[in-house]
């Protein structure tokens, strides 16, 4: 035995709180860039709603071939915003809601105009 007390022993120990509070520290810098990651696939789903948009302003405009072409651009936004969802991570119940939405317009709507 050393002539250390019990409480001098738990705090070098490595455990699950102290091995936690090191990732914590680790991770300190990158804080804001987590949170902030939440917002990008919102950001790109809000993308192909404003594609479904135009598509329909195109449409009522008479041009045609740039409403087909926004719409595949909305097509690509749309498959892009779940795969970068799924990779950080970051779904949300309002960002299923809100693709679903988007969806309704780029891919609904747009094309009936």
């Amino acid at each position: 035995m050393s002539g250390e007390t019990p409480k001098a022993q738990e705090a070098q120990e490595p455990g699950p709180a102290n091995g936690q509070a090191e990732e914590e520290a680790r991770l300190a810098p990158f804080g804001n860039i987590r949170k902030g990651i939440f917002i990008v696939p919102s950001l790109i789903t809000s993308a192909s709603f404003f594609c479904g948009f135009y598509s329909m302003i195109a449409s009522i405009q008479g041009d045609y071939y740039t409403a087909a072409w926004v719409i595949l651009l909305a097509a690509f936004f749309d498959g892009l915003d779940g795969r970068i969802a799924r990779a950080t991570n970051s779904t949300t119940h309002f960002g299923v809601e809100f693709d679903s939405l988007s969806d309704l317009i780029s891919f609904g709507a747009a094309p009936a105009i």
